[in-house]
């Protein structure tokens, strides 16, 4: 079974985030060293950048731990199932913008409007 799109992000992000770690240390370092302003300033911007890219890894590994911890992809098919089986949900074929054509699942209202089944993707 392949890597998840979060996962893939999750490991870009990390990359990332060791490159600008190694960035931040060579500007703390050359700031400790020379103690010049534009080195201060320059290694304090790269601690604020990451810090927002751990912040953000950190609300992507919960997804990640989330979606594990609850087997969230088998709940999803598990539902869809469930309402293919009772007949609520559709699929009808519809061409994109670019031409390729895909499925789509739809559940139609009391309404009669028609409402798309969400995708799985985090």
């Amino acid at each position: 079974m392949g890597e998840s799109t979060v996962c893939l992000r999750a490991r870009a992000s990390l990359e990332e985030i060791r490159s600008l770690k190694r960035e931040f240390d060579f500007a703390y370092d050359l700031a400790s060293y020379l103690g010049k302003e534009d080195d201060i300033v320059r290694a304090r911007e790269l601690q604020g950048e990451l810090e927002k890219k751990m912040k953000a890894i950190q609300e992507t590994l919960n997804i990640v731990e989330a979606e594990r911890l609850f087997d969230l992809k088998r709940q999803y098919d598990s539902q869809t199932a469930l309402l293919r089986k009772a007949g609520l949900l559709e699929t009808k074929k519809e061409k994109s913008a670019s031409g390729v054509e895909r499925e789509i699942f739809f559940i139609t209202g009391i309404d009669g409007k028609e409402y798309p089944m969400p995708s799985y993707k985090l």
